[in-house]
């Protein structure tokens, strides 16, 4: 596979830093007056894969609260729940994640857990659905540049969970004479108050089948890992 270097990997360091410094949810760690059902901070990190745990030919390592990822802003506005979930309203009390990235950088991926208060979960789990259907013909997103999502295509979920869903993405850099084609493949799980929501991301074609392959592999260990704590 020719590989380039990834035109969103190129702005992580930018914004990494800035994101973490902005907190994990709009809750914080202030426990004291946590709705009914609401993960603490502790059991999000007991659910969460350990660091250095082995993922397919990934390794698992931390990433507090927000990702750089987690800035996209989508055009039309319907279409935000498919570009950063932990942005979308109703917000989570808090969230946390792991990334896991094999020894070359690509693919990469991550899972993230979210916390809600009431039916949030179920709001934010439906909003999603929406939108894999209603931008299947494609959308725009911004992260400093800018982005086309040419394709959205719903994908056979896991059967996890009290509800799950699947989709893929096709994106090119819109700045991009000749865009390379980034694939990135998400599966969202609503367990309860919960949301688990995985992402993998691919270069060409063959980097789309190394992420699919990261993204079973995610699953399936961070599923059991969740089932076995929680």
């Amino acid at each position: 596979m020719r590989r380039r270097p990834a035109p969103l990997l190129a702005l992580a360091l930018t914004l990494v830093a800035a994101l973490a410094a902005g907190g994990c949810g709009d809750g914080g760690d202030d426990q004291s007056a946590d709705p009914a059902g609401v993960l603490s901070v502790d059991e999000i990190e007991d659910v969460l894969l350990p660091i250095g745990t082995t993922v397919g030919p990934a390794t698992t390592e931390q990433k507090d609260g927000l990702n750089f990822l987690d800035g996209r802003v989508a055009s039309p506005e319907s279409c935000q729940p498919l570009s950063a979930i932990v942005k979308l309203e109703p917000h989570p009390v808090r969230a946390d994640r792991v990334a896991a990235a094999v020894p070359t950088g690509l693919p990469f991926g991550d899972v993230q857990v979210l916390t809600y208060a009431g039916d949030d979960a179920a709001d934010v789990f439906a909003a999603v659905d929406r939108a894999i259907d209603e931008c299947a013909d494609g959308f725009a997103t911004e992260l400093i540049r800018s982005y086309d999502v040419r394709e959205v295509v719903r994908d056979t979920a896991p059967a996890l969970g009290d509800e799950a869903l699947a989709f893929g993405l096709l994106t090119h850099d819109a700045d991009e004479e000749e865009p390379v084609d980034e694939h990135e493949y998400r599966v969202l799980v609503r367990d309860g108050q919960q949301l688990l929501s995985w992402r993998t991301t691919g270069f060409e074609d063959d980097g789309a089948v190394e992420a699919r392959e990261l993204l079973t592999a995610f699953v399936d260990a961070q599923w059991a890992r969740y089932t076995e704590r929680r």
